[in-house]
């Protein structure tokens, strides 16, 4: 096994344990980054499309653990946000993250993955599986608060990972 898939599954896990205890900490509140969703995004941008499926599949499974939502919900909408911000990286710009191309994946990604979860949600449902929940549940105005933390996180760790050469390889 590479270095580098170490390296990315050591610092997936370590977003989950962020996220997932700033969650707790900050239970209700509208200012914590989605880091999983901006490690995908960031992946994505580096990597080719089976290692951008597969670590899509893993931020969305580590995202399951402490979800609330039916099973799959967050890996539906992760592994969606991984395509379109590879995609996106590969068709409609060039294959390096400038400031509005990665404004644009951000803001797009937080958008589409509470969306995401809703239509999944609501297929779900559909299938009396589980009860309805209302689309108001996840796409609110805090959705606002959320995209500024994660365009703030992100450039962050855009920055950041100048700083690691071995992953860039």
């Amino acid at each position: 096994m590479n270095n580098k898939y170490l390296i990315y599954a050591g610092l997936l896990f370590l977003f989950f344990l962020v996220h997932s205890s700033a969650v707790k900490v900050f239970q209700g509140s509208s200012f914590v980054p989605e880091l999983l969703l901006l490690a995908v995004i960031i992946f994505a941008a580096m990597n080719s499309l089976p290692e951008t499926l597969w670590f899509s599949f893993g931020a969305g499974f580590l995202l399951e653990i402490f979800s609330a939502e039916f099973f799959g919900a967050h890996i539906f909408a992760l592994l969606i946000c991984g395509i379109t911000a590879y995609l996106a990286t590969r068709n409609l710009t060039a294959q390096e993250l400038a400031a509005p191309t990665a404004a644009f994946l951000v803001i797009g990604a937080t958008l589409l993955r509470p969306a995401l979860v809703w239509v999944y949600q609501a297929g779900v449902s559909s299938l009396d599986l589980a009860t309805a929940i209302p689309v108001g549940v996840f796409l609110n105005g805090e959705l606002f608060y959320t995209v500024l933390v994660n365009l703030a996180i992100f450039y962050l760790l855009r920055a950041g990972i100048r700083y690691f050469p071995a992953l860039n390889k």
